[in-house]
């Protein structure tokens, strides 16, 4: 991407990750096989090849990145995995039916609308039916966003794990947008605000991903990367995962030759 001759794109990996919500509350993603049929269907590194240009990574279903101090890399990558997918649908007696998505820019930007249709596409290998619903922009988080049981959406980077679950995967979070959740994650997740930096507490954050991996409510496939704008004569500037211009920092980090 060079959109002047003065002006380059700085990629920098991002926290930012996108999500596809299947609400415990509604049948018939009440039934775990169900959202983890869903979860083996996604082609994962396809989704940042070809809908994200690159400009991304390859998630695992949590909302903690490998550029995270408190990524578990000893869960294995969930990948594309046609007949998991199809033994899962089948303990959920749900071969051959057919859900509807709802997606939007507004849940993603313009990239989400192609990926919830990359989802339908993958979803067809395995004989699946995903029915792609596009919804206005205007009144998305109103209208749609944790009201229909299958939809998108995507959370900015918190600067810690700790408001990365609790903000989202507590049984009461208000925005708990899967509805999914128990007593024993509830526990996992209070017990690591109390601890200190070091191995016990990286442990119990294992724990944590592994809970939300196995049982979460929320296919998350990709992370996005920040892109910026910069013109030749910048310097300073690094890349942050936590957000676009440097971090939003880019005044104290960056300066001009």
């Amino acid at each position: 991407i060079n959109p002047a001759p003065t002006v380059d794109m700085a990629s920098a990996p991002g926290a930012r990750h996108i999500t596809f919500p299947m609400m415990s509350n509604a049948a018939p993603f009440d039934n775990n096989d169900l959202r983890l049929a869903i979860k083996y269907m996604a082609e994962r590194q396809s989704m940042v090849d070809n809908v994200l240009k690159g400009f991304g990574a390859v998630a695992n279903d949590t909302p903690i990145g490998p550029n995270d101090k408190y990524f578990c890399a000893d869960i294995p990558q969930r990948e594309f995995d046609p007949d998991k997918a199809k033994f899962h649908l089948k303990k959920a007696g749900m071969e051959g039916e057919t859900v509807t998505l709802h997606t939007s820019e507004a849940a993603g930007g313009p990239p989400a609308p192609d990926l919830a249709l990359h989802l339908a596409e993958s979803a067809k290998k395995v004989g699946f039916n995903i029915n792609v619903q596009r919804e206005p922009n205007d009144g998305y988080w109103s209208a749609i966003w944790m009201k229909r049981p299958f939809h998108m959406s995507n959370w900015m980077p918190r600067p810690t794990a700790d408001l990365r679950f609790s903000l989202v995967h507590l049984q009461d979070a208000k925005w708990n947008e899967s509805r999914t959740g128990s007593p024993e994650l509830d526990a996992l997740i209070i017990k690591a605000r109390g601890m200190v930096d070091g191995p016990e507490r990286a442990a119990v954050y294992c724990d944590i991903q592994r809970e939300v991996h196995d049982n979460g409510g929320s296919l998350i496939p990709v992370f996005t990367n920040w892109l910026d704008a910069r013109t030749s004569n910048m310097n300073g500037w690094v890349g942050n995962p936590i957000g676009e211009g440097d971090g939003f920092r880019v005044h104290e980090t960056a300066w001009l030759s």
